[in-house]
């Protein structure tokens, strides 16, 4: 990428040389009641720095908030991955807790006692009136 910049940097100084030695040319430039003389090329290159400046200028109140959301984003990343580490050590404590327990002292979860609290609750919620 470096040497695609430098590669693109020395163009634009040849370029902008070539175009000062051609475009010799004496031109006035009047705005308002301010008047400069000079040469077509080095005039056309002082507005490009200008515009060049003012861009700058207006582009950065923008990049300046993106730099702190990025940092505040990153941050934040930074926290979530920590508290998620932290729960993948309780996790893994957890299951190392499980696998050293006699497998009589687990407690069974079956489907049916799950089918009969959700239908349970279904049947109190559509036949009862609601308290208020």
């Amino acid at each position: 990428m470096k040497v695609i910049n430098t590669i693109l940097i020395l163009a634009l100084i040849i370029a902008s040389v070539l175009f000062a030695v051609q475009n010799t040319e004496t031109v006035t430039v009047t705005f308002i009641s301010w008047s400069v003389t000079g040469s077509l090329s080095l005039l056309l290159i002082i507005a490009l720095i200008i515009g060049f400046i003012i861009g700058s200028l207006l582009m950065a109140p923008s990049v300046v908030m993106k730099k702190f959301q990025s940092f505040g984003l990153k941050r934040r990343v930074s926290k979530l991955q920590r508290e998620k580490d932290k729960l993948n050590k309780k996790i893994e404590k957890s299951e190392a807790q499980k696998e050293a327990l006699p497998q009589s002292e687990i407690p069974a979860v079956t489907t049916g006692a799950i089918e009969e609290e959700t239908s349970g609750s279904s049947e109190n919620s559509t036949t009862k009136p609601p308290v208020i």
